[in-house]
């Protein structure tokens, strides 16, 4: 149905009726033929009631035509149209904080997506992570950006709940696919759209780092390292060991792809300690720990 952004415009066609009021014709009339104007005497026949009433202007209605088309496009006649409304689901995985050629793949993919969306301006989106699905983060601006990069890395993400795939809202899903699970949704759905990111296939990352006191020994600590390479090839890393400014010892390990290596060594007793690989890789933040 036609709509009208400023309908109040409309009520000028009330002026119309009174275009053509301006227009109306001129006193009533009869004529008479005589021979010489000197005949001529007002009679009976000359009065108003006995003569014919001239139409209005033909001009009337051009004009009224024209005013009316001004009052329209005043009004601002609009088509309703169909506005998508969508759910964005993102991937806030670790992973997506890996480095591509054009910044983190978690800001890469919300700029596809935004490009994407440009395409049906107007379109409603829904905001959700895959790592706490159940709050809206609101539309895609820059203050959901700003928490999906919070939230990044700090909880394992799941496919969503069944409860929150609702019908009639497409379901576009955002991810590097690093996590086949997150495919996996409920009842067999799949999402609607896939933007999918994520060109780096190297990764090795630091996992979990445990430190125990040596029992003949109050001045040592073992400490054990895990490392496990995500990438599609073998690497070699070197791990270097420090406390504070100083580097206590550091190991070379090779690892296959897909697989994790444990690495042991002893370091003098310290408040803190911490292992970094070197070189990094595109993933920075699993390459300290």
């Amino acid at each position: 149905m036609l709509s009208f952004l400023s309908p109040l415009w409309l009520l000028g066609l009330a002026l119309l009726p009174v275009i053509r009021w301006l227009h109306r014709g001129g006193q009533h009339r009869r004529d008479v033929v005589v021979s010489r104007l000197a005949l001529w005497r007002r009679s009976e026949v000359a009065r108003a009631e006995a003569g014919e009433r001239r139409p209005p202007d033909p001009a009337w209605r051009r004009r009224a035509l024209l005013t009316a088309l001004l009052l329209v496009v005043l009004a601002g006649p609009q088509w309703p149209e169909r506005r998508v409304r969508l759910t964005l689901w993102v991937d806030d995985s670790l992973s997506m904080l890996t480095r591509e050629a054009e910044g983190t793949r978690l800001m890469e993919g919300l700029a596809r997506v935004r490009a994407r969306l440009a395409r049906s301006p107007g379109a409603e989106v829904e905001v959700r992570s895959l790592s706490d699905p159940w709050p809206v983060l609101g539309a895609l601006d820059d203050a959901a950006v700003a928490t999906l990069v919070r939230s990044a890395g700090r909880h394992e993400p799941s496919a969503p709940p069944a409860a929150l795939l609702q019908s009639d809202r497409p379901q576009w899903l955002l991810t590097d696919g690093a996590d086949a699970s997150l495919f996996e949704w409920p009842g067999g759905r799949r999402p609607d759209r896939v933007v999918q990111v994520g060109s780096a296939i190297r990764n090795v990352g630091l996992e979990r780092l445990s430190a125990r006191r040596q029992a003949d020994d109050a001045g040592q600590i073992d400490l054990l390292l895990k490392v496990t390479n995500g990438g599609t090839s073998a690497e070699e890393r070197i791990v270097a060991f420090a406390s504070g400014t100083t580097e206590r010892a550091r190991k070379s390990v090779r690892i296959k792809a897909g697989e994790s290596q444990l690495v042991r060594v002893s370091v003098p007793l310290a408040p803190e300690v911490h292992a970094a690989l070197l070189p990094g890789d595109a993933l920075r933040e699993d390459d300290t720990i």
